[in-house]
Formats: structure tokens, C-alpha cells, sequence
């Protein structure tokens, strides 16, 4: 007997040791980037490059992180010289994860198997959780009781009643998306490189000109961000000036996971059909004006400290200008603005006199 306990026990042992194994076997190191570089748009997109580091397992890595880019514009890169990437898989797989129940239903769920008074509109019935069968749209649940098995309506449920006290988090599948990504090397580590369009993000240019100096005027730049994308740490931010136009700006990468094949087409053949104009905030300005008076009641100055405002480095590439803001730390949700420069340029008033027709008027 002794001798079978000790066979039954070894086997028990090795199929532990190989599930572990196994799982070890199809997890994969987890790639983690973060935001480094931002380039914003007027137009509601900007151009991310995420930067991170990871171990990798025969060459394999995966990020969790799948951005929900445009139409050809997502890259992963190897930033080491002597890494190649080899290949990249956009896959979606179910996780389990731990959720509070904060319904009726969801407290059904988290308590299967045990005792329940649960209290409908007309009746009361008492007996075992037995299942909440379905995906999260079902709406039955069983009950086992004394007089056999009943089938609920659980949005006809107003109240439960547990003999014991009652389990409030449970475990639930979520389907989600991943990409892994093979990279050649002989190094266990690489540094990558994330880089894609993804709308959710823009920037309004402001200005407030003070002709208060009948010679020289101050114009006084500011950047308006409107970050409804992500959280932003410690971020080389670029305002990108020029106003370039988008084809595919509506279009969704296939490596996003978000459409079907068939749906994919259709929007890419809408898209090639149309093309969006996104300047309708291009010449959206803030402007005050102020003049010079002799009146005894003449306001103070209104540079407020502006003329003291270093301007943001700027550069030239190609048809666009690049206004670089470092150090950015702006939350998902948050607005924030950012001033980019405040200069004197010399002005003069120019008249203009519209002389009306007057070969028909009648002088007498």
C-alpha cells in the first residue's frame, strides 16, 4: 500500500512540476515602456515614442500595452545595434481577474455553492447558488432547493439573504490585447523603441498682442494642451506648427485589434474616398488688444511679466516648425498651457479710406 501512495505521490509531484513548467513555458517576459517623446498636432493626433527595456525568452518578448494607432504609423524598433526584429504578432487571449461584485448579479456570481434567501417580487425562495451559466449578457441563474431546481430572472431579484457571510470579489474573464515580437540577438536583454499615431491629444496656439507702445508691440505666444490620451511623466513635448493632412488619420491599424477584416476594408475604402480637413482650429486665436491714452485713468501696463518669458527653442523640418517644451507632466483628462515665446516687433497704424461710387450721386 505503502508502496502505491509513494508511486501515486511521485506522479502527483511530476505533473505539478510540468504544469509549472508548462506555464513558465508560455508565459513571456512583459516589455514596459514608457512615454519619452511627443509630437502634437492641432488635429487631434500625436505621434508617441514609448522607449523600454525587457529580458527575453528564446528571442521572445510581448508588450501589453497596444495602442489604438493609425493606419501604418506603429513601429517597434530595436534600439541596440547588434538586435534585428525578427517578427510581430498582435494576439488578443483571456486573463482572469479579481473584481469587486457591486450587483446583485455579480454578488450571485462571486457566491456559488452557497446558501441564499433571495426575495422576488412576489415570492420568496430559499435554497444553493448552484450556477450563473452564460457570458456577462445572461440573465438566469439556478437555484437548488428542497422541492428541486428553479431558474431565476436575475433582474427580477430585489433582495439577497445569505445564511453566512457573503464572498464580495470574485474571479472574471476579460479578453484583452497583446503584441509579441521576436527580436535577433544573443543578448538576454533589448532595448526598444514603441513609436505610432494615435488620436486623443492636440494643442491650440494663443496670443495676446499689447500695442500699448505707440512704436513697438509685444506678441505673446501660448500653447493650450488638451490631453485625453494617457498620462504624461516627465515628457519631451514638441508643438508641431505646420498643419499637415492625414489620409488614413481615421483609420485604425490592423495591429490594434479593434476591427474585423470586413470592417477594416470598409473604412479603408471610405477613406481613401475622402480626405478630412482638420484646420478648423488652425487660426483659432486669443487676442487683446491695448492702447496708449493721455487719460488721468490709464491702466497699468499689461505685459504682466511677460517680457521676462524665455521662448521655447523652436526648429525648422521641412514644411513644419517644432516648438520643444522638456519635462512635461500632464495627467489623462487634464488641460494645461504652456507659454512659447513673447517678443517686441516694431509696428505702425496703417489707414485704409474706401472712397464710395459717386458717379450717381445727385449733389444738388
Amino acid at each position: 500500500m505503502k508502496k502505491y501512495l509513494s508511486v501515486l505521490v511521485s506522479f502527483i509531484l511530476l505533473f505539478l512540476l510540468t504544469s509549472v513548467s508548462m506555464a513558465e513555458k508560455n508565459s513571456l517576459p512583459v516589455l514596459k515602456t514608457e512615454v519619452k517623446t511627443l509630437l502634437i498636432f492641432k488635429n487631434g493626433l500625436g505621434f508617441f515614442i514609448r522607449d523600454g527595456e525587457v529580458l527575453l525568452k528564446d528571442g521572445w518578448a510581448v508588450t501589453e500595452y497596444v495602442p489604438n494607432s493609425t493606419l501604418g504609423s506603429i513601429w517597434i524598433s530595436c534600439m541596440n545595434k547588434d538586435a534585428t526584429l525578427e517578427e510581430v504578432i498582435a494576439f488578443k487571449e483571456e486573463i482572469k481577474k479579481k473584481i469587486n461584485a457591486i450587483s446583485i448579479q455579480s454578488l450571485l456570481k462571486a457566491n456559488v455553492g452557497k446558501k441564499v434567501i433571495i426575495t422576488l417580487t412576489d415570492k420568496t425562495i430559499e435554497g444553493t447558488i448552484k450556477s450563473v451559466p452564460g457570458p456577462k449578457l445572461a440573465t438566469i441563474v439556478i437555484i437548488d432547493t428542497k422541492d428541486g431546481e428553479v431558474v431565476l430572472n436575475k433582474n427580477s431579484i430585489s433582495k439577497l439573504e445569505f445564511a453566512e457571510s457573503c464572498t464580495t470579489e470574485f474571479l472574471t474573464e476579460e479578453e484583452v490585447k497583446r503584441i509579441k515580437f521576436k527580436v535577433g540577438t544573443r543578448k538576454k536583454k533589448a532595448k526598444l523603441n514603441l513609436s505610432y499615431l494615435q488620436k486623443g491629444i492636440s494643442w491650440v496656439p494663443s496670443y495676446l498682442v499689447n500695442i500699448e507702445d505707440p512704436k513697438r508691440a509685444r506678441i505673446t505666444m501660448k500653447a493650450t494642451v488638451i490631453d485625453d490620451v494617457e498620462d504624461l511623466k516627465d515628457v519631451n513635448l514638441f508643438f508641431i506648427v505646420g498643419y499637415p493632412n492625414f489620409i488614413y488619420a481615421d483609420i485604425l491599424s490592423p495591429m490594434a485589434l479593434e476591427e474585423s477584416l470586413t470592417q477594416f476594408i470598409k473604412a479603408l475604402e471610405q477613406g481613401g474616398r475622402r480626405r478630412e480637413v482638420y484646420d478648423r482650429l488652425s487660426n483659432i486665436m486669443s487676442q487683446r488688444d491695448t492702447f496708449s491714452g493721455e487719460s488721468a485713468r490709464r491702466p497699468r501696463s499689461l505685459d504682466y511679466g511677460y517680457a521676462a518669458i524665455k521662448g521655447l527653442p523652436g526648429a525648422s523640418e521641412e514644411d513644419l516648425f517644432l516648438y520643444n517644451k522638456k519635462g512635461v507632466n500632464l495627467k489623462k483628462g487634464e488641460r494645461a498651457y504652456y507659454h512659447i515665446f513673447s517678443d517686441l516687433v516694431d509696428y505702425k497704424n496703417v489707414y485704409e479710406w474706401k472712397i464710395p461710387d459717386t458717379i450717381k450721386v445727385d449733389l444738388s
